[in-house]
């Protein structure tokens, strides 16, 4: 299955981390102005669909974070292209 971002997981354990649903996560966000539903924050979640940079904007501020603090961590001395390659399970098309 490929992965459409690299923020989903972090998004679902920051949610549990406050113990918050699916619903209530998609409210707050719908309160700061992002028309989402429960369902698009399910799919974001699981990485089937792609995240904005400015959809990041709103997530970092309704959980009180900076955007870095959603990514994933990458190893150092690893180039980002790799890591992130790792992180979304994508797969390299050139040879």
């Amino acid at each position: 299955m490929k992965r459409w971002n690299a923020v989903g997981p972090q998004i679902r354990k920051l949610r549990h981390a406050r113990e918050w649903s699916q619903s209530k996560l998609a409210l707050k966000l719908q309160l700061v102005g992002w028309n989402i539903s429960p369902d698009d924050v399910a799919r974001i979640e699981t990485q089937s669909v792609g995240v904005r940079d400015y959809e990041l904007l709103y997530l970092s501020h309704v959980f009180g974070i900076t955007v870095n603090e959603l990514l994933p961590d990458f190893e150092i001395g690893k180039h980002r292209h790799d890591a992130a390659l790792r992180t979304c399970r994508c797969k390299e098309t050139r040879k």
